[in-house]
């Protein structure tokens, strides 16, 4: 199988932030893939490329986790949603259907 994901990064305020994105871009919402604590979204690159076959895929690093960087300490989901929020504005996006995986699927909303 063909890698379908292409490694991209962009500056936020505090950090910066690296991910994958690829699959169709076509009309349909995004899917915001959020890796699971103390790993990356590598460990997932086999099913992401899969969903990218038939979806559009954004899989960042979060803050402080692989390549992406934040130098202040990340003490509660209040702090990881604003993160995201800027992540996500930054990207333009105003919708995404969201996939988390152990603290990536937090108990908070965005």
């Amino acid at each position: 199988m063909k890698p379908t994901l292409i490694d991209r990064q962009v500056d936020l305020l505090n950090c910066r932030i690296f991910y994958k994105q690829g699959g169709t871009h076509s009309a349909s919402t995004p899917i915001l893939f959020l890796h699971g604590w103390g790993i990356s979204t590598e460990p997932y690159q086999e099913i992401l490329d899969l969903i990218a076959q038939q979806h559009c895929v954004i899989a960042p690093d979060l803050p402080s986790f692989a390549r992406s960087t934040y130098s202040n300490l990340i003490a509660d989901y209040d702090t990881y949603a604003k993160l995201l929020v800027e992540f996500l504005d930054a990207l333009n996006l105003e919708q995404v259907h969201l996939v988390g995986h152990s603290i990536g699927g937090g108990d908070r909303q965005l």
